[in-house]
């Protein structure tokens, strides 16, 4: 039985526009219909859009550079004409732009808070105008404690308190 499975396989090698299949395990009912061999080349896809969970947590006392990348729809990077960096909340953080190059950046603490990084950039060159924007969370934390500070109250007389009997026994 072997050898004619051998033999018919080499046959259908032989015949390129023959394809085969076969079964191991239960035997179930021919159908007439063949089965798929590979599925047919799909067109390359855009990536899709999601919402970026992507964020950024620092102290109070840090600062991070930031850089972006601008992509095509087929995920290739791509050149932009112009762009601008912006935060919702200087107070809480400042955002420093590199002056040579416009996709990278250093964001700077101020206090503990939350926000956002923002960049707009003009992917159409020429006289148009094509906006595209990317975000970035940032949530800035209070640092590790390096200073401690005590208060203390103005002094009052406790009257409940009874003098010690040691000290009871000196005044004799």
């Amino acid at each position: 039985m072997f050898e004619r499975l051998i033999e018919f396989l080499m046959r259908v090698r032989a015949k390129k526009d023959l394809t085969a299949y076969w079964t191991v395990g239960p035997a179930r009912p021919v159908t007439s219909q063949p089965r798929p061999t590979a599925r047919p080349p799909q067109p390359p896809q855009p990536p899709q859009h999601k919402e970026s969970d992507m964020s950024l947590i620092m102290t109070a006392t840090q600062e991070c550079p930031l850089s972006v990348t601008f992509k095509d729809a087929q995920g290739n990077p791509a050149k932009v004409e112009s762009g601008e960096w912006s935060v919702t909340d200087p107070s809480i953080f400042e955002i420093h732009p590199n002056d040579t190059d416009l996709t990278k950046a250093i964001v700077v603490a101020r206090a503990p808070g939350t926000g956002q990084v923002n960049v707009k950039a003009d992917a159409r060159f020429g006289p148009d105008v094509k906006e595209i924007f990317g975000l970035l969370d940032v949530e800035i934390v209070s640092a590790e404690a390096v200073v401690v500070e005590i208060s203390a109250g103005t002094p009052i007389e406790t009257p409940h308190v009874e003098p010690h009997a040691s000290a009871a026994k000196g005044k004799k």
